[in-house]
C-alpha cells in the first residue's frame, strides 16, 4: 500500500526494501557518490582551499546558490550555536535571503529533545519563519513515524526520551511510558530490583536524549529488551552525537553515551533513526515526493551526520565551521569529504 504524498508515512519503496532485507538504517545505505553536475562546475568555478575542499563565501555564494532549488540544513551549530541557545548573527537575513530566493528550505536535525511543533516554536523565537510544519524533520518525529509504519508497534513502547519525544509518539498514536524522572529509586540490591514496576507489552524501547536518564532506566531497558521480540530504536548511535564542549572544561555528553550504556547491557544492536541513517530521508521524501537530489544541498556541522547523510542520500554537502565540526573530523573520515565548506550559514548572504 503506498501511502499518499504529505501525509508523513513511509513509502512503498522503503517497506520493499525492508522485505527484501536491504540495509536502510543502522547499516548505512551508502550511495558511491560522485560530484553532480552542479559539483563539477563549481569545482571549475571555485579555487581550492582547505584539504582541497572548496569555500564558499559572500563572493561566490551567488552563483553557488544558483546550482540548488533544496537547502536542507541541520539546527544545532548552523542555526545556532552547540549550546542551543546563542544566537549566530545574522542568521534571520540569510534565512529571508534564502527565502526570497524561492529556495525550499527543510529542517533536518537528529536533536531528538524537542517534537515539530517545539521546533517551529523556536525558529520563531529566533526571528525566522520556518515556513510549513511539514518542512520540519526531526528525528523524534521520524522515530514516531517509523514505529507506527514500519515496526507497526500496537503495544508501548519504553522511551528513554524527552518530552518531545513523547509528544510526537503520541501524536503517532503509540502508546508509550518513561518518559520523564522514574518514580521508582534506584538500588543495587535485587530484591528492590527484582519488585519494581514493568509491563508485559512492551514491544520496543526507544532511546533520545534522556536528562533523567540513571541506574533504573538502563535497567528497565535492558531488561525489556532480553525479550528478542522488543525492537531496540535509537534515535542516535554511539558514534554519533557523543558530546559537545560547552565552556572551559565543561562537555556535555548527549545521546550516544546512553545508546552505549543500553546496547553494552543488553547485547543489542539498535536500528538507527536520525542522520546518517537513510530512514530520515524516506520520511522526508514522503511528504515532498517531487525533490530532486542533484538540485539539493545538505548544510550541517558534523561531518559523520550531516556529509554521511548527503553521502548516502546522492546530494551534495557544504561543511559548516560554526559548530562542533573541524577540519581534523575530515582528515579523520577521509571518505566522508564535504563538497563544499563554509565559514557559517551567514556566507549565503551575497549581498550584505
Amino acid at each position: 500500500m503506498a501511502f499518499a504524498p504529505g501525509s508523513g508515512r513511509i513509502t512503498r519503496h522503503v517497506l520493499s526494501r525492508l522485505k527484501a532485507g536491504l540495509p536502510l538504517i543502522g547499516n548505512i545505505r551508502m550511495i558511491n557518490h560522485r560530484p553532480n553536475h552542479n559539483t563539477e562546475q563549481l569545482q571549475r568555478d571555485f579555487s581550492e582551499n582547505r584539504l582541497g575542499i572548496k569555500e564558499i563565501t559572500k563572493n561566490n555564494s551567488e552563483e553557488f546558490l544558483s546550482h540548488y532549488d533544496s537547502i536542507f540544513l541541520d539546527c544545532d551549530g548552523v542555526l545556532w550555536r552547540t549550546d542551543h541557545v546563542t544566537p549566530i548573527p545574522g542568521i534571520p537575513a540569510v534565512m529571508r535571503k534564502l527565502r526570497d530566493l524561492g529556495k525550499q528550505i527543510l529542517f533536518v536535525t537528529n536533536n531528538s529533545i524537542l517534537s515539530r511543533d517545539q521546533w517551529y516554536q523556536k525558529y520563531l523565537k529566533y526571528d525566522f519563519d520556518p515556513g510549513k510544519m511539514e518542512n520540519i524533520f526531526c528525528v523524534a518525529y521520524a522515530t514516531a513515524v517509523y514505529l507506527r509504519d514500519v515496526l507497526k508497534i500496537t503495544g508501548y513502547v519504553y522511551n528513554v526520551g524527552s518530552v518531545g519525544m513523547e509528544r510526537e509518539l503520541t501524536l503517532a498514536g503509540i502508546k508509550n511510558i518513561g518518559t520523564g524522572e522514574d518514580p521508582e529509586k534506584p538500588s543495587p540490591y535485587v530484591k528492590d530490583l527484582l519488585n519494581m514496576t514493568f509491563r508485559n507489552d512492551v514491544q520496543a524501547v526507544v532511546i533520545g536524549f534522556d536528562e533523567f536518564f540513571n541506574y533504573t532506566k538502563l535497567y528497565k531497558a535492558a531488561s525489556y529488551l532480553t525479550d528478542p521480540a522488543c525492537h531496540f530504536v535509537s534515535a542516535s548511535s554511539i558514534g554519533f552525537g557523543t558530546g559537545v564542549m560547552i565552556g572551559p572544561n565543561r562537555l556535555q555528553p548527549f545521546t550516544g553515551p546512553i545508546v552505549s550504556a543500553v546496547k553494552t547491557v543488553s547485547k543489542r544492536e539498535p536500528i538507527l533513526i536520525g542522520k546518517p541513517g537513510y530512514h530520515m530521508f524516506e520520511c522526508i521524501k514522503a511528504t515532498h515526493p517531487r525533490i530532486d537530489t542533484s538540485r539539493c544541498l545538505m548544510i550541517g556541522d558534523s561531518i559523520t551526520a550531516d556529509v554521511g547523510f548527503a553521502k548516502s542520500t546522492g546530494m551534495d554537502s557544504a561543511f559548516v565551521l560554526s559548530g562542533s565540526g573541524t577540519f581534523d573530523h575530515v582528515k579523520q573520515n577521509p571518505h566522508l569529504v564535504p563538497d563544499f565548506y563554509m565559514d557559517s550559514l551567514v556566507e549565503l548572504n551575497y549581498d550584505s
